[in-house]
């Protein structure tokens, strides 16, 4: 769509998202330029952007609260048109239950997104004897999955369908179960329940997870992180206070979420490794998972709006360096394929050395991820599950930290690994490009990196 048209910013700012979720780079630089004005400029059209696309946008700290601040009193105003639904008012009930009755919400927990593969144990591992767990169930397709309570980790847990409730109702839910803790782990990804918090259905309101940023919102009393992801000198930047775990925030459900072995008998991802770009006995399997017989590969499994042209060239500058080598990337969404050819093409990459695959099975996915030999994170938004994923498959995943809580998140697991694997927190996109280069060209250097990561 021409750039000059006279959109309202509403409308400018979901184009703007649109392009950048399919890589749509021939504007990137003015979508950007015309987001930022919408937030300087201040008034109701801030609430229009879309919060996760704009985390993945080089914006000034200031600007990211401005987004997320005017989202959450959006919500606000949304929960006061309910309020007065609320009958009986919502009041602090007292639980005949002498437990601490937590209330996860999520729209996520039971199906295949990256934060379920996460947070899939975590209700599951409180102590039943001193905390009662309620689930609700904000989403359709969690519905039919919360029928298999007992294999998805959630079997000590009560799950509430919440998927077609008003805002009011699920305030009130929340407030007649005595709920005295609500972890939200939707924050303003899209799919939030944010207007229910607003009524304040509980005694304290945390976020975990689901958003990589302040929400923004003063009915959100805490958000949990770590030293990395929200260090002291950012604690002006967040609107809640700050509960921080020792090493990192980030917590994976692996046990749950492999429960099947891999096709070749192994119940773990890691295959034999000898050097960069060959794993004994794995030719078949490559070519079967769409990988090319030999060589060093490359990959990214993020979404594609979390890319932007400049880093994706560095990327490209990586794979000219390196013989034989191949960028793997998931075709998520399917529309941004042409779009990222083309500009591999621009950039001097051939066909080949550019592959996109399908999404796949967990299973699957920590397959064809242990073959790979280096992981190429994210600018300003990094990647979180799909990390740990990485890590847990032993590749070495190399990234660059940013200001922000969404572009510290991979440093914050490599560093909870430790060893030589500090090499893979470079400062900046010159370091970036060459630790990369030197993990794939010197295989002892990779090996010591792989064996720290494994350990």
């Amino acid at each position: 769509l021409p750039n000059a048209l006279p959109f309202k910013s509403g409308v400018r700012s979901n184009i703007a998202a649109v392009r950048k979720m399919m890589c749509h780079w021939g504007y990137y630089w003015e979508d950007a330029r015309a987001i930022i004005d919408i937030i300087d400029a201040g008034g109701e059209e801030v609430r229009s952007i879309r919060n996760l696309y704009a985390l993945a946008l080089n914006l000034t700290m200031s600007q990211h609260v401005a987004i997320s601040s005017a989202g959450a009193a959006y919500s606000y105003t949304r929960a006061r048109k309910e309020w007065l639904q609320l009958v009986p008012a919502l009041f602090s009930v007292a639980s005949k239950d002498t437990r601490m009755v937590l209330a996860y919400l999520s729209s996520d927990l039971l199906t295949g997104h990256a934060v379920a593969g996460s947070m899939r144990e975590v209700p599951g591992l409180h102590d039943k004897r001193r905390f009662k767990i309620y689930v609700y169930i904000v989403k359709h397709d969690q519905v039919v999955a919360a029928v298999d309570a007992e294999n998805s980790g959630l079997a000590d847990a009560i799950l509430v369908d919440a998927h077609a409730a008003e805002m009011s109702e699920l305030a009130q839910w929340i407030n007649d179960a005595g709920t005295h803790v609500v972890i939200d782990c939707n924050g303003q990804t899209g799919r939030e329940s944010l207007p229910a918090l607003a009524m304040r259905p509980a005694a304290l309101h945390v976020h975990y997870l689901g958003f990589p940023s302040t929400i923004g919102a003063s009915y959100i009393d805490h958000i949990i992180g770590d030293p990395i992801v929200s260090p002291p000198e950012l604690v002006g930047y967040y609107t809640e206070k700050l509960l921080l775990l020792p090493t990192t925030f980030q917590v994976t459900s692996h046990k749950t979420r492999q429960s099947h072995p891999f096709a070749d008998g192994r119940t773990s991802p890691l295959p034999p490794m000898r050097t960069v770009g060959y794993v004994e006995g794995e030719e078949d399997l490559r070519l079967y998972h769409g990988f090319p017989a030999a060589g060093p590969t490359l990959c990214n499994w993020n979404q594609h709006f979390k890319l932007d042209p400049e880093f994706f060239g560095v990327w490209a500058r990586i794979i000219k360096q390196v013989p034989n080598s191949t960028l793997i990337m998931l075709r998520y969404p399917e529309e941004s394929e042409p779009h990222l050819r083309y500009a591999a093409r621009q950039m001097g990459l051939t066909g080949d050395q550019l592959r996109f695959l399908p999404k796949a099975s967990l299973t699957e996915h920590l397959q064809r991820t242990s073959f790979c030999d280096l992981f190429l994170d994210n600018r300003e938004y990094n990647s979180g599950t799909t990390c740990t994923d990485s890590l847990w498959a032993g590749v070495p995943t190399i990234t660059m930290p940013r200001m922000k809580h969404a572009g510290r998140h991979a440093v914050s697991m490599i560093r909870a690994v430790g060893g030589t694997a500090q090499i893979l927190q470079p400062r900046n996109e010159d370091e970036y490009e060459e630790y990369a280069v030197r993990l794939l060209l010197k295989p002892n250097t990779w090996k010591r990196v792989h064996s720290d990561i494994v350990a």
